[in-house]
């Protein structure tokens, strides 16, 4: 498989903080998920900008549309990214 992207590395972290029930907001923990919201949020992006498949990327943005970023808060933004990638590695296949 090779090297992990950064948006793979971003999402292992975020798996072993949902395996370690840590919702605790001591300031390293919330640096932290700040770090990787923003990580999953410019992998998002590229990814999006380099997607020569239309169709998929439409689905992509009309699904982000329905879930606007100021009211989806970490844990579900997190959740709905994981979605994404379980359904085909969207994000993995350039």
């Amino acid at each position: 498989m090779g090297e992990m992207s950064k948006l793979e590395k971003a999402m292992e972290e975020v798996l072993d903080i949902f395996k370690q029930k840590v919702y605790t907001c001591t300031q390293s923990k919330t640096m932290r998920k700040k770090e990787l919201d923003r990580t999953l949020r410019e992998e998002l992006d590229n990814w999006l900008q380099n997607c020569k498949d239309k169709t998929k990327r439409d689905n992509i943005l009309r699904e982000l549309d329905e879930n606007p970023h100021d009211c989806v808060n970490f844990e579900e933004f997190v959740h709905y990214v994981t979605r994404l990638m379980m359904c085909g590695h969207y994000f993995l296949q350039k």
